[in-house]
């Protein structure tokens, strides 16, 4: 029981941090924290694949023009 409520604030703790990038609009480091075959997608969207397309596509943003206020 242990090991599973360790492993589910370790998961939690991720689940933030990523939140933090996200808000801070970090491509980079969001990229890296998926593996290295990670993938990115959401209804409607092409499959992204890989830490190095996932960084092209976020970056493909214009940061200067968005307001993020919940993720």
């Amino acid at each position: 029981m242990i090991a599973c409520s360790d492993r589910k604030a370790e998961i939690e703790n991720a689940m933030k941090q990523y939140d933090r990038l996200t808000f801070h609009m970090a491509a980079d480091s969001l990229a890296d924290s998926y593996t290295l075959n990670g993938e990115l997608s959401r209804k409607g969207m092409k499959l992204i694949v890989g830490r190095d397309s996932i960084r092209k596509f976020l970056n493909s943003f214009n940061y200067k023009n968005i307001h993020l206020i919940s993720n």
